[in-house]
């Protein structure tokens, strides 16, 4: 596991929302059936009103 950290906080690559975050990882993983997978998530962890 690694990570980056920047110099700039302005450059960083943070959406405004937690869907958003997630929806941008699985459209890198090419993964279908993304707002299912999200909400299934966001269920397992207990944080639904995340969602938007």
């Amino acid at each position: 596991m690694f990570g980056i950290v920047f110099q700039n906080p302005e450059n960083q690559i943070i959406f405004n929302n937690v869907h958003d975050d997630i929806i941008f990882a699985l459209n890198n993983l090419e993964l279908d059936n993304k707002e299912e997978r999200i909400e299934e998530a966001l269920k397992e962890v207990r944080n639904g009103r995340l969602y938007k």
